[in-house]
């Protein structure tokens, strides 16, 4: 049995000489490759350039930005209770040199995560790591690019969501590593930690937290009086700036409604900590109970320990971090309903949660303890590794949903079909939109980035197998009278590639809307070996009259019309 005091910072009193059982153990981190590559290939195959939900409010700060310039009031006003400054110069850069088709956003989170699994391996401590060390670290790595997670690894808006935790722990490692009792105070790093706290902060309001699970974890871990002073003091310093003309959000729960209801507010944060391991509420408070009660048993390993290494320390400070921030917004969101506490955003925070834990475990149980622990350790990585493959199955249904509907929204705006209940696939107040839309196309920005489809030339009619297959299968009615959802596949021959746009046309040849292409067929591309590609279904918000005889045209590649099915609505 090695002394529990042993840091990464002492000499090894242990031989850890890898075995050839060990070396196979990095086998594990072709999981967390593997679940980066479909992750990132679900979101390309899902992307939509029309912006999605909030990511349609930079467009009014944009609008105001070009007509007085860019003032730091733009930066600092509120989205909700947040304070998203850094966020909202990201979109602006993307409106104003990429379209706002939200790509520099994608490529941002994706870039993001990489930093929070490149923390997870950093204090890992791999040179120490046997076949079961390796296990956990692949599963906390994966739990980074998870599809669990979906809404903040498709929805460019997130950034916002894994920066603020990205930053938040990487500022609580750095703090970590800036207070070490045996090289003495280092004040670079701790400036450095400092900054990305403020950086945090003004993400998303739980930044501020990041600063407090830093002094909790070094009185904890009793590393001293400006270890636990001075993230404190830079935590109020920093609330009661973000405070300043601070407007209390209308809708959101009242901090009294946790005390009316105890038990609620609890189950909540409890859901919340479990969330990517249940589909119901209570059985993720099951899950996040037995986080708390790891959490608690981790608080008791860092005190006994009076030389607790900075990896072991920052795990345990990123499990606060989690815990506080689960803590806060339960205040503000419990009126909402269990079920929001389960969330795939609060994806996020969550994998931090069981990531952390599990490299703390298995840091902490390396050093030639029982057996018993560390087969604990090894059979529950076991299960977070098994369970990410379900998970990203799963998402991807959910994802493909999600887009099917963006679609749905993106015609409708395309062909000025003002259809609600396509809208509402974008954003939740149709008639704002419309407004928002407007100024997008009077700018050319997304999804209006693109050339308008042609006016349905009978001279750029060019039909026939030779140019296009494809099938117009059936139209419904939506529920907003006079309009109505038509659908079907197109495949443009001479290209080799899924048409992106359509025409749907109606008696006389009026057009009735715009159809855009991206749904999943793979029905097609199973029947037709011609057809290369699963992504060949197109959707079209249309105007719809009862009895009408409806056609469809794709747009090929050459700007010629190709007709790829007709068909007549019941009378």
């Amino acid at each position: 049995m090695v002394d529990a005091t042993w840091t990464a910072d002492q000499p090894a009193t242990h031989d850890y000489r890898a075995g050839p059982i060990d070396r196979l153990g990095w086998a594990w981190m072709l999981v967390p490759l593997a679940i980066l590559a479909t992750s990132i290939a679900a979101v390309v195959v899902n992307y939509s350039a029309a912006p999605w939900m909030d990511l349609w409010e930079p467009l009014n700060t944009y609008r105001h930005v070009l007509a007085n310039g860019l003032s730091f009031g733009d930066l600092w006003a509120q989205h909700n209770e947040h304070r998203i400054v850094f966020p909202k110069l990201i979109f602006l850069a993307d409106l104003h040199w990429f379209s706002g088709a939200a790509v520099l956003e994608l490529v941002l989170i994706f870039a993001t995560q990489a930093l929070a699994a490149l923390l997870f391996l950093k204090l890992a401590e791999l040179r120490t790591a046997r076949f079961w060390d390796l296990a956990a670290t692949a599963a906390a790595v994966g739990f980074m690019f998870s599809l669990g997670q979906w809404e903040n690894l498709f929805w460019g808006f997130q950034i916002q969501f894994v920066a603020v935790f990205a930053a938040g722990a990487w500022a609580i490692h750095l703090f970590s590593r800036a207070t070490e009792p045996a090289n003495g105070l280092r004040l670079g790093l701790a400036l450095a930690a400092l900054s990305l706290l403020v950086f945090a902060t003004f993400n998303m309001a739980n930044g501020v937290f990041a600063g407090a699970a830093m002094a909790i974890a070094a009185f904890v871990a009793r590393r001293g009086k400006f270890a636990i002073i001075a993230p404190a003091v830079a935590s109020v310093t920093l609330l009661a700036i973000y405070m300043a003309d601070y407007v209390q959000v209308a809708y959101h729960s009242p901090p009294s409604l946790a005390l009316q209801h105890p038990a609620r507010y609890v189950t909540y944060v409890l859901a919340y900590l479990g969330s990517p391991w249940a589909e119901r509420p209570m059985q993720a408070a099951a899950v996040g109970l037995v986080g708390v009660l790891s959490t608690l048993a981790m608080t008791w390993a860092v005190f006994r320990d009076r030389a607790v290494s900075s990896n072991r320390l920052t795990l345990f400070a990123v499990v606060l971090f989690v815990g506080i921030t689960a803590s806060a917004t339960a205040l503000g969101r419990l009126s909402f309903g269990l079920e929001q506490a389960i969330s795939t955003r609060y994806a996020t925070p969550a994998f931090y949660f069981w990531g952390a834990q599990l490299v703390f475990w298995s840091v902490f149980t390396r050093d030639g303890l029982e057996r018993r622990p560390r087969a604990a350790l090894g059979l529950v990585s076991l299960v977070a590794l098994a369970l990410l493959a379900p998970t990203q199955r799963v998402s991807a249904i959910h994802l493909a949903m999600v887009h099917e509907g963006i679609l749905a929204g993106e015609s409708a705006l395309i062909g000025q079909v003002d259809d609600p209940e396509a809208l509402m696939s974008l954003y939740p107040r149709p008639e704002v939109l419309v407004a928002m839309a407007d100024f997008a196309r009077s700018q050319g920005l997304a999804p209006f980035h693109r050339p308008p489809p042609p006016a349905l030339d009978p001279r750029r009619i060019a039909n026939g197998p030779t140019h296009c297959l494809g099938a117009l299968d059936g139209a419904r009615p939506s529920t907003a009278p006079g309009f109505g959802r038509a659908a079907g596949w197109a495949w443009d021959v001479a290209a080799g590639k899924p048409v992106e746009r359509l025409l749907v046309s109606g008696g006389g040849g009026r057009i009735l809307g715009v159809g855009v292409g991206g749904t999943r067929r793979r029905d097609v591309d199973t029947a037709l070996p011609v057809v290369t590609h699963g992504r060949t279904g197109w959707t079209a918000a249309i105007q719809m009259a009862a009895g009408e005889e409806l056609a469809a045209f794709a747009v090929l590649q050459d700007g010629r019309l190709c007709e790829v099915g007709h068909w007549r609505s019941p009378s």
